[in-house]
């Protein structure tokens, strides 16, 4: 399979997890279709934590060196 193929595949199965995981959380929250699932979490390098439904908010400083 081409380099191609091995990106193109891998970026379709982590929307396709993605997808599948907002259909659960639906599914078990019973809550009203077209709101976001957390699907993950992201500590930043001061500790907190934010879940991809914040990521609206501003930008926090991160420093990557």
């Amino acid at each position: 399979m081409s380099t191609l193929g091995v990106i193109v595949l891998v970026i379709v199965s982590v929307l396709f997890g993605f997808f599948i995981n907002s259909v659960i959380y639906h599914a078990r929250q019973n809550v009203k279709v077209g709101a976001p699932a957390p699907g993950f979490q992201l500590e930043l390098l001061d500790g907190t934590q934010i879940g991809h439904a914040d990521w609206d908010r501003p930008p926090h400083p991160v420093m990557l060196c």
